[in-house]
């Protein structure tokens, strides 16, 4: 037997509206079922849908934890970068500096 949540759940879990979760449920995006004025959603479906639109991000992925895992700093890749200055910028903030091109 699987997990039901509300509409509002979905939305809440998804980052969407109710009236959008609705709309998923009537085009069959999401399985659920209609009991009198309000819907039933499966929960393994709203997951599914989630990772396939990108509205959730898998924990396991590593992009999930991209600062928890590792102390190495997020590389930038900077192009058409005149001055630099927002490079500079960048780097402070935390960023590896790979590639900076300059502009004339």
């Amino acid at each position: 037997m699987s997990t039901q949540v509300s509409i509002k759940d979905a939305a809440i879990q998804l980052g969407i509206s109710e009236q959008r979760v609705r709309t998923l449920c009537r085009n069959r995006d999401l399985r659920a079922k209609k009991i009198g004025n309000s819907w039933v959603i499966n929960q393994s479906s709203v997951n599914k849908y989630g990772l396939h639109t990108a509205h959730k991000i898998a924990e396991d992925h590593p992009a999930y934890n991209v600062n928890r895992t590792s102390k190495k700093k997020p590389i930038a890749l900077s192009f058409f970068s005149g001055a630099m200055g927002l490079d500079l910028g960048i780097e402070k903030s935390g960023f590896d500096i790979r590639l900076g091109t300059c502009t004339e």
